[in-house]
């Protein structure tokens, strides 16, 4: 029986049905419970039963899981959650930044699969003509990576500046490319915590 079917007929899911549906393991489960990210899950006889609403708010858990929001603030987020309106605006405030913190993931992303796609056309160019003429001058590599991939993109490296422009082995190897935003930051890392 799947949600939808159990939605309809009011039932509720064992900790192992969860499991099986979600994909989480039984221990994280459990984690997420103790933690507090599940409060409320209801006993019958000693055993967990979750609600279709768990089952709902496991899906919230997930979603803000893997956009990097922390786990005391998704915490918080579902602690609110369970205040009602009284607690709305706050939750309205913390979902706004976490889209905020996406478009920004996304912008630093896009940046690095620009430099990406750049460094893979170059060795790609490099395997069949070698090095050398890539090397030569960065203008005209840059130029060249223009016209044959229809991307506009630019080069400002502390390399390039002190060369001149020259772009030798050193320098392709660390050769940055800008697009929209000239200066990247490190990405966040997710957050290791299950």
């Amino acid at each position: 029986m799947d949600l939808e079917q159990k939605k309809s007929a009011g039932a509720e899911y064992s900790i192992s049905e969860v499991s099986r549906l979600t994909g989480y393991s039984v221990d994280t489960l459990r984690f997420y419970e103790k933690a507090g990210l599940l409060p409320g899950v209801a006993r019958r006889g000693g055993r967990r039963r979750y609600s279709v609403r768990d089952c709902h708010a496991l899906g919230i858990i997930t979603c803000l899981k893997n956009t990097g929001m922390p786990l005391d603030e998704i915490r918080r987020y579902m602690e609110l959650g369970g205040r009602g309106e009284d607690s709305v605006d706050e939750r309205l405030a913390i979902m706004r930044r976490q889209q905020d913190s996406i478009e920004e993931r996304m912008r630093e992303l896009q940046l690095c699969r620009e430099r990406i796609a750049f460094k893979v056309w170059y060795y790609e160019t490099a395997r069949k003509e070698g090095l050398a003429g890539l090397q030569r001058d960065i203008e005209a590599t840059l130029e060249r990576y223009r016209r044959e991939t229809k991307r506009n993109v630019s080069f400002d490296t502390p390399q390039t500046r002190k060369s001149g422009g020259r772009l030798d082995e050193a320098s392709a190897g660390g050769l940055a490319i800008a697009s929209t935003v000239q200066q990247t930051k490190p990405i966040r890392q997710r957050s290791r915590k299950q």
